[in-house]
């Protein structure tokens, strides 16, 4: 008890407790400002140039939908030629619209999910797996539509077997698709 009595002491600590708090203000402020910059010219550069991107999009699924989007306008082309088809139609633009969203689903990552760190890649990962899997389910469910468009108009029995890849099922959509050219 006899340190907290004298002054000197007392008055000596508390001045580093202060000195030390204020330069640590300083040290944060600094590092505030340096981050309010770096914000500030990632907007300028990002409203100059191209939207900044947290995941680069992969280009081959990309691809991958606007193949797909091919294969239904021309199937649809084709049925249009024909009657009694509207069902197989209204499929397929029910599959088209359904593209369209998977589309924007992977052109658009959400930039939060970049500050979660591991969990937003971890996050971003899952996602792209789903959509792929619903690109496969939507290959899968042309390839069948088709098919069975295929059976009808050339009187040839047509099987689809659903397929486990997105470049088979393209593969085996547009074998079909140049049956129905013929």
């Amino acid at each position: 008890m006899k340190l907290f009595k004298q002054k000197k002491l007392v008055r000596d600590i508390s001045c580093a407790l202060m000195l030390i708090m204020l330069i640590n203000y300083a040290i944060g402020q600094q590092k505030y400002n340096k981050l309010v910059l770096l914000q500030a010219r990632n907007k300028q550069q990002s409203a100059d140039s191209k939207p900044f991107l947290v995941h680069e999009v992969n280009q081959e699924f990309l691809e991958y939908i606007t193949t797909l989007e091919e294969q239904i306008t021309t199937a649809l082309d084709c049925m249009q030629q024909s009657e009694n088809h509207v069902l197989f139609i209204e499929q397929l633009q029910a599959i088209n619209h359904e593209i369209q969203n998977i589309k924007k689903q992977v052109t658009k990552n959400s930039p939060a999910l970049a500050l979660l760190g591991p969990i937003g890649t971890a996050s971003i990962v899952l996602k792209e797996q789903q959509l792929e899997e619903k690109l496969l389910q939507a290959i899968n469910t042309t390839g069948n539509i088709l098919s069975t468009f295929v059976t009808y108009k050339t009187e040839q029995p047509i099987s689809y077997v659903h397929v486990q890849s997105i470049t088979e099922g393209l593969k085996l959509n547009q074998e079909q698709l140049n049956l129905l050219q013929q």
